[in-house]
């Protein structure tokens, strides 16, 4: 049983990465800042099952620079294998702009020792992907990433900014069953995305042009698609 949870505005988003050693100098930064950012959300570890083709054509599609592009995964939040909800979540980029469609499944779908086939089977049960023209029959379960994740937002509420960190993936392509054991960590970099909607993109770029990192395209999953040598 799905719930359609609507899709997000269309936001303009940037990302930073930086050396994780920096992590306490940028909260300091981001806290500081005239925009007056306070934290919104508690710290929580975020969970994400990346699906892509056998011949990873989400990750060629990212790697290449296509402007246009879809990324489907499936999200939970908290304690690593411990969930009593999920979201199955796609997200549309076009350049620095993104949109995401989500649909809470709220039976348990992953679960410690599964089978590959069974979840990838559970998840396409619901007939959602083919809404948005994605060919079901060519998704598969390639990788699983986790982080730590703390939430901040500006006094107007207008941006909102990201920081992760621990950030690890668990090639699944190797595998018949979830693999929950075998991973690697990039532990020496932090990630910080910055994001409102489109119409507040001047904002967005004002406060990345003030921060001592540059602008980078870091994709989570591509890192994780190279770290686990899948290429």
């Amino acid at each position: 049983m799905s719930e359609n949870l609507g899709g997000d505005e269309h936001r303009y988003e940037i990302k930073f990465q930086f050396p994780l050693e920096e992590f306490s100098k940028i909260e300091q930064i981001i806290r500081s800042h005239y925009f007056s950012f306070k934290k919104f959300y508690q710290d929580r570890q975020v969970n994400n099952v990346y699906f892509d083709s056998f011949d990873l054509f989400s990750y060629e599609e990212n790697l290449c620079g296509q402007a246009k592009r879809c990324k489907v995964r499936y999200r939970w939040y908290g304690e690593t294998w411990k969930h009593d909800k999920a979201v199955l979540e796609f997200k549309f980029k076009d350049q620095n702009t993104t949109f995401k469609k989500r649909f809470e499944l709220k039976e348990k779908l992953l679960m410690k020792g599964q089978k590959l086939k069974t979840f990838r089977d559970n998840i396409f049960s619901h007939r959602i992907v083919d809404l948005y023209a994605v060919d079901s029959a060519q998704f598969y379960p390639v990788l699983i990433n986790q982080y730590k994740r703390c939430y901040w937002e500006s006094a107007d509420r207008l941006v909102r900014v990201t920081l992760d960190r621990d950030i690890t993936f668990f090639d699944q392509t190797k595998f018949h069953s979830l693999n929950t054991n075998f991973s690697e960590k990039i532990g020496e970099v932090g990630v910080m995305e910055v994001k409102s909607a489109v119409e507040n993109k001047a904002l967005v770029e004002k406060i990345g042009q003030a921060l001592p990192i540059k602008v980078s395209r870091f994709s989570k999953y591509v890192v994780g698609i190279q770290s686990a040598s899948l290429i």
